[in-house]
């Protein structure tokens, strides 16, 4: 550390996030400790095996933090609300796709009025991604719409337990299950709706990365997540009021019924403007150029 000399230290990982914050009184006093918490702080320690155990660590440990970043509004007040993290301490940056992607992503939109209708999904295949909900309500949705395929990219654990599913509510038409694929975006972009079914989100990518295709998203609105920070309902995609295979079937048959009346481009015009990297790189540059302006308390 002394031969390095940084001004800041910034950790993204919550286990050595909290580590840096034990060892917070060996660090020289003007180096500044920022932590990026990327999902909702409650989200984090409700999954581990002693939940109390965390959240003990989380409420006495994040206040030594210099300053901590969060994904949205939402999650800025919940750490708040676990941690006692003064406001002033804490700085909302949306994610951002790069150039290079949102070059990739310019391309024309193409017109799908006559084919049937697509979905796509892009994540892991575990719980938190709620693929088996999404899976659990689909019988229903194609009584309705019986040409509809919903093709998910990704690998994980839950991914067995998936295929039986499919298996067993005889889905094999209608849903695959096409593993990890280097660049999905050819098939989110023809795509007419990328759905989201996660139970917790702190800011996908891959939900960024489809809007930025000008594809409508249809994602939970629940407390684990920020959904309405990032989705305009009826312009940009569709919101569900929970995380339920109830909620995913009624919210799917509204999208399916309006999804190609949306203006994909204006989707993907106001996505590149929201999550432009330069605004990303330019909100952090001026956090950190602040903080090394501060002197040590």
């Amino acid at each position: 550390m002394n031969k390095i000399r940084p001004r800041v230290l910034m950790s993204t990982i919550v286990d050595v996030s909290l580590i840096i914050l034990g060892l917070r009184k060996l660090f020289p006093r003007e180096v500044k400790i920022m932590i990026r918490e990327a999902v909702m702080p409650s989200t984090n320690f409700s999954e581990k095996r002693f939940p109390f155990f965390w959240e003990y660590l989380y409420r006495n440990l994040y206040r030594r933090a210099d300053h901590v970043v969060v994904l949205s509004n939402r999650a800025k007040q919940r750490l708040i609300e676990v941690t006692g993290v003064d406001e002033g301490r804490i700085t909302v940056i949306y994610n951002a796709v790069s150039d290079e992607r949102i070059g990739y992503l310019s391309r024309p939109t193409p017109n799908r009025k006559g084919d049937p209708i697509s979905l796509v999904s892009v994540g892991r295949l575990e719980y938190q991604k709620g693929y088996d909900l999404l899976v659990e309500c689909f019988p229903y949705v194609i009584e309705k719409y019986p040409n509809l395929r919903l093709t998910i990219y990704g690998e994980g654990r839950e991914k067995r337990t998936l295929q039986r599913q499919i298996e067993r509510l005889g889905l094999g038409d209608a849903i695959a299950l096409a593993g990890y694929v280097d660049n999905p975006l050819d098939a989110v972009q023809q795509a007419d709706l990328f759905v989201m079914s996660s139970r917790y989100e702190g800011m996908s990518n891959a939900m960024l990365e489809a809007l930025c295709c000008g594809t409508p998203v249809l994602m939970a609105n629940n407390p684990e997540n920020s959904a309405d920070e990032l989705i305009i309902d009826g312009k940009n995609g569709f919101l569900v009021p929970t995380c339920s295979a109830d909620a995913i079937e009624h919210g799917l048959l509204r999208a399916l019924g309006e999804c190609r009346k949306l203006d994909r481009g204006w989707i993907r015009r106001d996505t590149r403007h929201r999550f432009s990297f330069e605004r990303y790189l330019q909100s952090y540059t001026e956090l950190i150029e602040r903080a090394c302006e501060r002197e040590p308390g």
